[in-house]
């Protein structure tokens, strides 16, 4: 079968889906030698995604969008067509659908949450659909954002052959929000980046602290800095361990300012940690390395889920982990991490005075931890989305 990966943004920094984005192309090409199946990825830097010697059935295509004029322009015609005809009298395809037909494409793998428009079979990845599970945030609803995502998934979603969930909760949150078929949505957790696990080997160096002017001990957490990321759930938190325990720990975020930056800043002055608290903004994954085994804790207290990447590069990295427990939590991180409301200070207080008086308990989070992420891996997901391809197989002989 003649498979086309879309992955356009893979050089770009997007977060946690940019990571997840990299990994997956790279085990991909690893897997893709033992296939019978051919591949051309649609990218928008094919120069810089040639890895060594490129497996034989895989081709790497330049990605070429359209201008937004005849994006605008072709959705309206397809879509006034939809709404007044039985049929389409005119169809406007892209230049990503001719390119698909021309080189006799048959099916479609959407390696993230990136998506273009493409008139046959494809297989979709849901990272959340958080802006119907917690819509309360300035993010998902201004500018028409929720409406824009809303109709983005209820179309793209229900049009798929096959959906990628983050995990059974995420599964579930589909089949209640789109109405899906249960057997169309395949949940593969994250596994835990590369990055993390080739950096569980690299020894601990302190200069970091001194790069960063980092002076006392500190919790991480690497995330944008929006709203729903809950950083003021830290600050709160570290606040409470002050007064409670008389222990103060520095705050170290590191990630782009998603329109939140003053106001946690401002909270940080509101409580007296203006000088304990770190914006770090994008570091290189190196730091991040280091980042993660100098800090006491690694603090993932977001309002969302279903999955996080930055817990599983912590647990890779043997840094303890305070996670929120949102839904998916305890599916993934049940026994190696602290779960905590994150509405509760005194809970975040309390999580990481026992991590740091207690030794028994932090260490055996840090092994349950290990074997959390040696028991599913990136090489497991790939692998399932390769049957994935080879159950489609059957159905797509079904026509030339």
């Amino acid at each position: 079968m003649r498979i086309a990966l879309f992955t356009p943004n893979l050089s770009e920094s997007r977060g946690g889906a940019s990571t997840l984005e990299h990994d997956l192309y790279y085990h991909f090409l690893k897997r893709s030698s033992g296939s019978n199946h051919e591949f051309l990825v649609y990218t928008n830097n094919p120069q810089g995604l040639e890895v060594g010697t490129m497996p034989q059935n895989v081709r790497l295509v330049e990605f070429k969008a359209n201008s937004l004029r005849w994006q605008l322009l072709s959705q309206f015609i397809r879509g006034a067509q939809d709404w007044l005809l039985p049929f389409r009298l005119v169809n406007c395809y892209s230049w990503f659908e001719k390119h698909l037909r021309s080189e006799q494409i048959q099916f479609v793998y959407y390696l993230t949450n990136s998506f273009v428009s493409c008139n046959m079979p494809y297989l979709y990845t849901v990272l959340d659909i958080e802006m119907l599970v917690t819509p309360g945030f300035e993010e998902y609803t201004i500018n028409g954002e929720f409406e824009r995502r809303h109709r983005f998934y209820n179309e793209i979603v229900k049009k798929a052959t096959y959906v990628i969930a983050a995990n059974r909760t995420g599964k579930e949150q589909l089949i209640k929000h789109y109405c899906l078929e249960e057997d169309r949505i395949l949940p593969l957790p994250y596994a835990a980046p590369r990055f993390a696990r080739e950096g569980a080997s690299i020894k601990k160096d302190t200069k970091i602290l001194t790069k960063y002017n980092i002076r006392s001990d500190f919790v991480y957490y690497p995330a944008k800095i929006y709203p729903h990321k809950n950083h003021v759930g830290v600050l709160y938190g570290l606040a409470r361990l002050k007064e409670k325990y008389s222990i103060e720990l520095d705050a170290v975020f590191s990630g782009p300012d998603g329109g939140n930056m003053e106001h946690v800043s401002s909270v940080a002055k509101r409580l007296g940690m203006q000088n304990r608290v770190h914006f770090l903004g994008l570091v290189p994954m190196d730091d991040v390395v280091q980042l993660y085994k100098n800090a006491k804790a690694m603090s993932f207290l977001s309002l969302c889920g279903p999955s996080n990447l930055p817990s599983l590069e912590a647990l890779a990295l043997s840094c303890p982990v305070i996670n929120s427990d949102v839904p998916g939590a305890r599916e993934e991180l049940e026994g190696c991490a602290v779960l905590v409301n994150p509405f509760k200070p005194d809970e975040y207080a309390d999580a990481i005075m026992r991590l740091l008086t207690d030794e028994c308990f932090r260490n055996k989070l840090i092994e349950n931890g290990i074997r959390r992420i040696d028991r599913w891996t990136m090489s497991d997901y790939v692998d399932e989305i390769f049957k994935c391809f080879d159950l489609y197989e059957q159905v797509r002989r079904c026509w030339p």
